[in-house]
């Protein structure tokens, strides 16, 4: 009675009698296994019409497919069993989510997106994390090139986990101050300063929020519109803090002889 080995390197090889059959083509014997599992039960696979395809092989290379489908089905039946001893929350780590549950703490997940047909490069999933985005109301899912995407399903990444984001809900106010003013001098000498106001977050603890980048503009106009965009993004409110006229220069140190 001939029988089947599995070697170490996953070949397939056919012993009757202690012989090996070296006539048996491996690439056949797995292109017939392969097509087997796409196809229903009934009818019978020889009554299929794909079967045509496979009437080159031997008998021998027919008996090594039986033994590769059984070989399947032991594999298949050992994974069922190993998922059978995971708790709920581990089956569910393994088993993708919808996106709607995934996290927003600025994390990042294994998103699962769409794929263009013609898109060969781009791969099913991608390590995504949740982002405010640079436009208005554009809050999602974003790569780590900052390209946005849809995904639909996620998976948590193994560890080691990468380096969160800093992303946190935003919160506080935001705050158009004046940093310089009219007539400022350099060594005595008038100068024209850039950037006469800052634009920034300033979140309740009275912290600056280092995740939103402040922005610097030259004329107050500026800032009210840069403002306008956070407010209406982020829903705060806007507070505009005008320079002190009363600063008092520091003065150069004198030297006491």
């Amino acid at each position: 009675m001939p029988f089947l080995r599995i070697g170490h390197e996953g070949h397939l090889s056919l012993f009757t009698g202690g012989t090996t059959m070296n006539s048996i083509r491996n690439d056949r014997v797995i292109a017939m296994a392969d097509w087997l599992d796409t196809i229903p039960s009934e009818p019978p696979f020889h009554q299929q019409p794909g079967f045509a395809a496979f009437s080159d092989l031997t008998d021998s290379e027919i008996v090594a497919v039986q033994q590769e489908m059984l070989r399947r089905a032991t594999a298949d039946e050992n994974r069922i069993q190993s998922l059978s001893s995971l708790s709920g929350d581990e089956i569910r780590r393994h088993k993708p989510q919808p996106i709607e549950t995934a996290p927003k703490d600025g994390g990042w997940i294994l998103g699962q997106v769409q794929q263009e047909p013609s898109d060969i490069y781009r791969q099913p999933w991608a390590i995504l994390t949740w982002s405010d985005g640079a436009e208005v109301h554009d809050f999602g899912w974003y790569d780590d090139d900052g390209n946005r995407h849809e995904p639909t399903r996620w998976v948590p990444l193994p560890d080691p986990q990468p380096f969160p984001t800093g992303w946190s809900p935003p919160c506080g106010t935001i705050r158009i101050e004046e940093i310089t003013g009219e007539g400022w001098t350099c060594n005595g000498k008038p100068i024209d300063v850039p950037y006469r106001w800052v634009v920034y977050i300033e979140k309740p603890d009275g912290s600056y929020d280092e995740y939103r980048e402040s922005w610097h503009a030259a004329t107050l106009a500026e800032a009210q519109a840069r403002a306008e965009r956070w407010r209406a993004k982020f829903g705060l409110p806007i507070v505009t803090v005008p320079l002190d006229k009363k600063v008092i220069p520091f003065k150069p140190a004198v030297t006491k002889q």
